[in-house]
């Protein structure tokens, strides 16, 4: 009800001119009672008149807000007919000073009784529009309350009614009605007050008030009949005018309704205190005089409804609890947990690695060019692109990995158990799902992997990634892994020139040698952080590292001079088409020599020699073979074996290194394959498996797991290695594909 539902203030002033000599009366009413001033017949004026008068001013009263006012006209009726019973009630008893239980009488009993339901449903119609909601606990704290009535009442009124009655049980349970249906009242009051936060509002705290007291006063007259304490009666006469002149007065309070949330706090608790408390005290006064063992046992259920709320109690704070830390440590925008919670959650997370020796790795991404998305489309079309980066993040990670906002326009994902790979892949498998939307703008996102080996402590992982974030942003490339490279300022130059510019023309060169074949997209880049991640294992140092990384960067760098044709096609290459393919080396190592790189040229020149002298362009062998380039080597044939082909899907990791393995001594030197198992793993099987015979490679070819002699990037065998029929010799099954 908004004040606009109020009646005019003119009959609020009229109301409070009237309220104020009925106010008047009632204490001059309250004062002759009390004191007995006057002789006989001023007594009798005021037990008659008078009260007769004030209670049927409270009648008019609640009849007059009925008539005049249009909101809550259904309680208030209800609480008018209220009021009318129990005038009448009263009006028809005899006079209370003499003796006698109020409302004797069959008419005065049925009014009496028609008090309570019309009460019931009225408080209820009153109190819906100024309660949120309704829960268990509050239903709780009703029944704790009942609980502890009946206590009470069984203790003190039961005893009293069998001791009146004979034990007559009729008689003792129709005298048993009106303290039930007081207990019921009283305990709909104290529910109604706790739903409302022990706020009720004037007119709901003031009706309920009035309604209680009535309850009170009815319930301690029974006692006092049915029993000689010498209580004055006539004080107990001056509950009932009380009770309906404070209900009255409630009908005429003005203000808005206020739904009121369930109670917080301490005040949760003052219903279950006050009921312990009683029960607690009768409990004690067991030990000086026998207190009934019904009453006995609803003091210990009123205990046992206590306790059950403390704990429910307990249960919902903690609750609380944890939804605003949840709220706290999340991201409004994307739902994602928030920088603090990626520092809380990576604090733990390490210390478990540390405790459990297993490794973590950590991801920083930043979006590209949110700034000029949010100029083009405003604020809502960058909340849009977060948003849908968010989605398609939480879709391309595991159950158990976990994503983070941490700036504006930064995220961070953090793999429990998993190595810089892994975070590799995720990166890939992001970027691949964002380019693979097609029906909205989507973000491009660099981002720099950071791997625990060994105990690390959060800054020094934390300053790892943003190190190898910073190399991905500042050489355009789309993730970098962090190695002992990126410390330093990177390769040294004959030249002198601007090492930025020469990573950024190194990327961009890169891509467009992947962008001729769609199935190599991102290959040389991955290459590139294999080379790292091998370098590292193999504890070479931060510029050999860093050199080593730009040399797999461009290790392809020569297919730009290779037919497209060739580099396309999806069947088996022809001889001539084999040596075209071999040509990509050579013509790499000039390009990259052109560039003044001399050392990286010639690795690049040399990585697909093989261990056994059988490989290209050279026949080198062995130690004959720089390092970097047998680094290159198996950096790309485990690439080339876990990427999709036209020819072949990918083959799964563990399948790829067993491969490698496989290879291992002829193919592969021994110590690069270890290397990258360790970097992928952390562990390494020490006794390299023999290399497969001839008849297990055939059968292998002839199930399309082999091609092209057995070279990554689709080479043919080495001269001499065709048959008379045509087919090629296999020697090598692992590493097929270009």
């Amino acid at each position: 009800m908004t004040r606009a539902c109020l009646p005019g203030r003119r009959r609020f002033d009229v109301a409070r001119a009237l309220q104020a000599v009925v106010l008047a009366v009632l204490a001059a009413y309250i004062v002759q009672t009390g004191l007995g001033v006057g002789g006989a017949q001023i007594d009798a004026f005021f037990a008659g008149g008078v009260r007769t008068a004030l209670l049927v001013a409270a009648v008019g009263a609640c009849l007059a807000r009925v008539v005049l006012v249009a909101s809550e006209r259904l309680p208030w009726l209800l609480l008018a007919l209220g009021v009318a019973a129990a005038a009448g009630a009263d009006i028809s008893a005899a006079p209370p000073v003499e003796g006698g239980s109020p409302g004797a009488g069959a008419v005065g009993d049925a009014l009496r009784l028609m008090v309570y339901p019309l009460s019931y449903v009225a408080l209820g119609l009153l109190a819906r529009p100024r309660v949120v909601q309704l829960n268990f606990l509050l239903w709780l704290d009703g029944l704790i309350g009942a609980l502890a009535l009946a206590a009470l009442g069984v203790a003190f009124v039961v005893p009293q009614l069998i001791a009146q009655t004979g034990g007559d049980p009729a008689a003792v349970v129709g005298g048993l009605i009106y303290p039930l249906c007081d207990l019921f009242l009283l305990s709909l009051v104290l529910v109604l007050f706790a739903c409302t936060g022990w706020r009720p509002g004037r007119s709901l705290g003031l009706a309920s008030g009035g309604l209680a007291l009535l309850a009170v006063g009815d319930a301690a007259m029974v006692y006092v009949n049915a029993t000689d304490v010498a209580l004055e009666r006539a004080a107990l006469a001056l509950l009932a005018p009380t009770a309906l002149l404070l209900i009255a007065h409630a009908a005429w309070q003005r203000e808005p309704i206020r739904p009121q949330a369930p109670p917080m706090g301490w005040r949760v608790l003052i219903l279950p205190a006050l009921s312990a408390s009683a029960v607690v005290g009768l409990l004690l006064s067991d030990h000086f005089e026998r207190v009934p063992d019904a009453a006995v046992a609803l003091s210990l259920a009123t205990l046992i409804g206590v306790t059950v709320r403390v704990v429910m109690t307990y249960g919902e704070s903690q609750r609380a609890l944890g939804d605003a830390r949840d709220t706290a440590l999340a991201d409004e925008l994307t739902g994602l947990r928030n920088n603090r919670g990626f520092m809380e959650d990576l604090t733990r997370e390490l210390r478990a690695a540390e405790r459990h020796k297993r490794p973590l790795c950590v991801l920083l991404l930043d979006v590209d060019g949110l700034k000029h998305v949010n100029h083009a489309a405003g604020d809502r079309g960058g909340d849009d692109l977060l948003r849908g980066l968010a989605h398609t993040l939480r879709s391309v990670m595991r159950g158990g990995d976990a994503a983070y906002r941490i700036g504006g326009d930064e995220f961070a994902v953090m793999l429990t158990g998993e190595r810089a790979w892994a975070g590799l892949r995720l990166s890939q498998r992001l970027r691949a799902s964002l380019h693979g939307d097609g029906e909205r703008v989507v973000p491009s996102v660099t981002t720099g992997i950071a791997a625990t080996a060994g105990r690390v402590t959060r800054d020094a992982l934390m300053a790892q990634a943003e190190l190898a974030l910073r190399e991905a942003k500042g050489s355009h490339r789309g993730a970098v892994i962090y190695s002992k490279g990126l410390d330093r300022a990177g390769p040294e130059h004959d030249r002198g020139a601007p090492e930025h510019h020469l990573k950024v023309l190194a990327t961009a060169l890169a891509r467009a040698v992947d962008a001729k074949d769609s199935y190599t997209r991102s290959h040389s880049e991955t290459v590139a952080e294999s080379c790292a991640l091998i370098a590292d294992e193999l504890e070479l140092e931060p510029a050999r590292v860093a050199r080593l990384r730009l040399a797999g960067l461009l290790h392809d760098v020569g297919k730009i001079g290779i037919d497209d044709a060739i580099l396309r096609k999806p069947a088996e290459l022809s001889a001539g088409e084999a040596e075209a393919m071999k040509t990509h080396v050579t013509v790499g190592h000039e390009i990259v020599n052109g560039a003044e790189l001399t050392r990286e040229a010639d690795w690049i020149l040399h990585h697909h020699e093989r261990m056994d002298g059988r490989g290209y362009p050279h026949g080198l062998a062995g130690e004959q073979i720089p390092l970097e380039s047998r680094v290159i080597h198996v950096a790309d044939s485990f690439e080339a074996m876990t990427s999709d082909r036209p020819y072949r899907k990918a083959r799964v990791e563990g399948d790829a290194i067993a491969e490698l393995e496989r290879g291992a001594g002829s193919h592969f030197d021994p110590d690069c394959v270890a290397a990258l198992r360790r970097a992928l793993t952390g562990s390494w099987r020490r006794t390299a498996p023999s290399p497969p015979d001839a008849d297990e490679l055939h059968q292998r070819a002839s199930r399309g797991e082999v091609r092209n002699g057995g070279e990554p990037n689709g080479v043919a065998p080495a001269a001499g290695s065709h048959t008379q029929d045509g087919k090629s010799r296999v020697v090598h099954a692992a590493f097929g594909g270009r």
